[in-house]
């Protein structure tokens, strides 16, 4: 599993971080050859701020996305057991239980 998490990470730099920074360079070294250093310096500064901006707007939202995740499959696993134990839930007489368990996870 670790070494499925770094190869994910390395594609992530490789294919998605490592052209951006590079596009980045390209666009500083361009503008500071053609115009000059003060427009480099502006191009710099403000694709840091965007992509630190991107970063933690990223993680931040991460966790509210993770947390959505989690009750979303709680749910739907209870709404899948429910149903694949219909015979014995309607033998039973639980399906005032199963309403209720069901209701209490989607809140």
């Amino acid at each position: 599993m670790q070494q499925t998490y770094e190869v994910h990470h390395f594609s992530y730099i490789l294919f998605s971080i490592g052209p951006c920074i590079i596009d980045l360079i390209i666009a500083i070294v361009y503008f500071v050859v053609a115009f000059n250093v003060w427009y480099g310096l502006i191009i710099f500064v403000t694709m840091t701020f965007y992509m630190v901006a991107t970063i933690v707007l990223t993680e931040w939202r991460t966790k509210y996305r993770r947390e959505m995740n989690r009750c979303d499959n709680e749910v739907k696993a209870k709404a899948v057991d429910t149903l694949l134990n219909f015979e014995t839930v309607k033998y039973y007489g639980a399906e005032g239980f199963e309403s209720e368990r069901y209701a209490s996870s989607l809140t």
